[in-house]
């Protein structure tokens, strides 16, 4: 299932960093770059959480079983504080 940005959401790169505000008015800042990467991959085009470790891997010098155990992480708060959602397959 892949990701996407949370509909509406409001999002500005400055300096690197990423600044969002969801509908509930809270802002949210992501300095780390992994994060921002993320962000801005899944902001071009929806993501299945395979295409984004590929993409950190290939990104990234990291070992795979910390970039898995780091995206699922920074998925997981992400999905949490609304700014990106986790789709649904089409149902039949």
């Amino acid at each position: 299932m892949p990701y996407r940005l949370a509909n509406p959401l409001a999002w500005r790169i400055v300096e690197e960093q990423l600044f969002a505000i969801t509908p509930d008015g809270m802002l949210h800042v992501v300095e780390e770059p992994p994060g921002v990467f993320t962000f801005l991959r899944i902001a071009k085009q929806e993501a299945t959480y395979q295409q984004l470790l590929d993409a950190w891997l290939e990104e990234f010098d990291v070992e795979r079983p910390q970039a898995q155990n780091d995206l699922s992480e920074f998925l997981a708060t992400m999905v949490a504080k609304k700014l990106l959602v986790l789709t649904s397959p089409p149902s039949d």
